[in-house]
């Protein structure tokens, strides 16, 4: 086991120690200045406290370290090392959601990956480059980040990225509603996590396929039988994913599932039941600052509460939405909100307001 796994069990244990954050950052603070610097890698050190910050999702303070790391690293000239900093400011810009440096950064490391010929780094920085396009809702830029990732595991025959690549395509055909495509991508996934056990991935699987069940049984599917067949299923599938959970203790994917199952009752007309699931995600999703699940949260209790007929609330989680929206870099969201909200307050009556967000929407203006 190389000195990375090792970082990582370690930072795991932190992480799913039950105390506060302040406390948790304060033990990996402490835990720097125990490290040694070792001959030739002075950029250790920081780098380590800066994986041990990432993965107790304290970003402002790796990047810090990160920084510093980077500093050295080009000053003894450890290309490698540099890149790796480069790459892991990417990701805690991503959980910042600071999409344009995430971007940035990316795109630096994978340069100087290229240039010193590491697949392995090389696949990882695509599949950063696919998640922040993902994020940006350019998806068919992410697809072919992650195809490149795809390429590179299978040609270094790493088993269990490869079922992530899978996976994360599922996702993106999953969200350009490509039903076909997406459950051909998690069935891949899933083959492969549940031969080499991998449970977590077998997990992400579980609510993927779920959420494409949950799209066929939605009202903007037109068949009838197939709706009310795939709300059920994606409840199976949601239930197989919450068993894993239990044993995992894996809050972005129990965040998931509780988002899933808010859609299915939606779907199926059971507001209280919907509306219990979505305020459980939106739990979550302020405990561990996912503001994508956040802004995905007030937007379907808007619409559940508009549907409902409570104007006031529908329209209190709508801006909400908007608010995270314009924060996060989640522009293309804007313009399917300000859809929504002209055709509830039209249904309500109020066609002045229903109007301005129709122009809104139209003219793509915040």
């Amino acid at each position: 086991m190389g000195w990375k796994s090792y970082v990582h069990d370690w930072a795991d244990g932190i992480g799913k120690n039950k105390v506060s954050v302040k406390l948790k950052s304060k033990v990996v603070e402490n835990i720097a200045y125990i490290i040694p610097i070792e001959k030739n890698t002075g950029y250790l050190k920081y780098f380590i406290t800066a994986l041990l910050f990432t993965r107790i999702s304290n970003f402002f303070k790796a990047i810090g370290f990160y920084e510093k790391s980077v500093v050295i690293a080009k000053e003894i000239n450890d290309r490698a090392g540099e890149a790796r900093c480069y790459g892991n400011l990417g990701v805690d810009y991503f959980g910042l959601t600071d999409f344009k440096r995430a971007g940035e950064y990316q795109e630096k490391a994978l340069e100087i990956f290229k240039e010193i010929g590491d697949k392995k780094e090389q696949a990882i920085c695509y599949t950063g480059l696919g998640n922040v396009h993902s994020g940006l809702g350019e998806f068919e830029v992410a697809i072919e980040c992650y195809e490149n990732s795809l390429k590179l595991y299978q040609e270094i025959e790493d088993k269990e990225e490869e079922a992530k690549s899978y996976g994360n395509m599922g996702h993106v055909y999953s969200e350009l509603k490509d039903t076909d495509k997406a459950m051909l991508n998690y069935r891949n996934s899933l083959e492969i996590a549940n031969t080499i056990g991998d449970k977590e991935e077998e997990l992400k699987c579980y609510i993927g396929i779920g959420n494409v069940y949950c799209y066929l049984g939605s009202f903007e599917y037109k068949v009838e039988t197939i709706k009310h067949i795939s709300n059920y299923e994606a409840i199976e599938y949601f239930m197989k994913a919450l068993e894993i959970i239990k044993v995992l203790g894996h809050k972005v994917g129990e965040l998931s599932c509780y988002i899933g199952l808010g859609n299915v009752f939606y779907n199926l007309s059971n507001f209280r039941e919907a509306i219990t699931y979505y305020e459980k995600a939106l739990e979550i999703s302020r405990e561990i600052k996912d503001k994508h699940a956040e802004s995905a949260c007030h937007t379907n209790l808007g619409s559940i509460y508009f549907d409902d007929g409570n104007v006031d609330r529908g329209m209190e989680y709508y801006l909400n939405a908007e608010k995270i929206f314009k924060e996060t870099s989640q522009k293309h969201q804007l313009k399917g909100l300000y859809n929504n909200l002209a055709y509830f307050l039209e249904k309500v009556g109020d066609y002045e307001n229903a109007k301005k967000y129709k122009q809104i929407a139209t003219s793509n203006k915040e």
